[in-house]
């Protein structure tokens, strides 16, 4: 609900590297280091990737990650 959030700052709290992509090590640990967030399993880090990179390539890029997490309202993204 801030207007000084956004995706991009979303984004770059879990891409470690600043690669423009997140891997699961660079999502695990943004996790838990930026985020102080730690009660989740391997599962859960498994089912995520699962839906969001739908080749395979073990990674998410920025747009996978926004048209995840942004509602689909324009009013709202």
């Amino acid at each position: 609900m801030k207007a000084d959030f956004n995706v991009i700052d979303a984004f770059r709290i879990l891409d470690l590297k600043n690669l423009g992509c997140i891997t699961h090590t660079d999502f695990v640990l943004g996790l838990k280091q930026n985020l102080g967030f730690s009660d989740f399993s391997n599962d859960d880090i498994y089912l995520f990737f699962r839906r969001v990179d739908h080749q395979n390539l073990g990674h998410v890029t920025f747009d996978q990650y926004g048209d995840l997490i942004l509602p689909f309202s324009e009013e709202y993204a």
